[in-house]
């Protein structure tokens, strides 16, 4: 709610504010959001329970709706079908969707300046300097490179996982609020600890000599950045350690697509070059991409 207002703040105030460092981090920004839905949770189970069971049925019924849809339009009526479509195929697009939008957005900032003035207080990096637009369109035709050749194949292969962990679809499946956090909470720690190792191993002599110093070609980073990697790093680096949380939890897909969503838009906002309050970001770093 204050977002709109803070925007448009001096960034001096902002930095004499009592605004956490640990809203700076990814780990601290997802724990940010566990704190506030435990805290909501309480409040709800206390002073409306009711209400929390009704919300609980609407959204239990909306997501019936769409698996109806897409066990009878493209599963044949095939729950296991349905499953597979919902998990692999569907996830694939619901992430490009998120993700695009979320970068273009951002692109936007760094490619017509003179249109969002409020925004030049929060550049990290460069704050006058134009972006190269070729370098910027040549990052993001790999991120759709990486988008369609790696995560859509790895989800296919590792569906086998998916089905072992129980990982499910099904509308009764749907997790109460308080599952959800707790799936959220194990998320987060399994890909902090995931990225931390992944991310220090590409930056041994050899990874990052063949796989990672792609990834620091940009100096002043981006949104595209996010996941402007060699293959071998976006599978190691950012697509276990996110698929990992799920997988140990069996949770539901719901479950996952939040998680999905808030990671992915963590990763971006860390790699966008701005330091936005109350958002994620590179904080004070001046040199390179995370």
């Amino acid at each position: 709610l204050l977002q709109p207002f803070v925007l448009i703040m001096p960034k001096k105030i902002y930095e004499r504010g009592p605004i956490p460092q640990l809203l700076k981090s990814s780990f601290g920004f997802t724990a940010s959001l566990v704190c506030l839905a435990l805290l909501g949770d309480w409040a709800i189970q206390e002073f409306a329970p009711v209400s929390a069971g009704l919300a609980h049925d609407h959204i239990v019924s909306l997501w019936a709706s769409f698996y109806n849809y897409v066990k009878g339009t493209w599963a044949d009526g095939d729950d296991s079908k349905t499953a597979f479509l919902i998990i692999v195929v569907c996830t694939q697009f619901y992430h490009m969707t998120t993700f695009w939008a979320h970068c273009l957005s951002l692109s936007l900032l760094d490619l017509f300046p003179q249109y969002f003035p409020w925004a030049h207080q929060w550049k990290i990096q460069n704050p006058d300097e134009a972006v190269d637009t070729k370098k910027l369109v040549w990052t993001a035709l790999t991120c759709l490179f990486n988008q369609i050749a790696v995560n859509g194949p790895l989800a296919y292969v590792t569906y086998s996982i998916t089905k072992a962990a129980n990982m499910s679809a099904l509308p009764e499946d749907i997790p109460t609020f308080r599952t959800l956090i707790i799936d959220l909470s194990v998320f987060a720690i399994v890909e902090e600890i995931g990225f931390y190792y992944g991310h220090r191993m590409m930056h041994w002599p050899f990874f990052y000599k063949h796989f990672h110093k792609q990834h620091h070609e940009w100096t002043a980073p981006v949104s595209f950045v996010a996941i402007y990697a060699d293959p071998i790093e976006h599978i190691t680096s950012n697509l276990l350690p996110l698929m990992a949380g799920p997988w140990l939890m069996g949770s539901h897909v719901v479950s996952y697509w939040l998680w999905l969503f808030i990671a992915v838009f963590v990763t971006i906002q860390v790699h966008s070059g701005y330091h936005f309050p109350f958002l994620p970001s590179s904080g004070e770093c001046k040199r390179g991409a995370r």
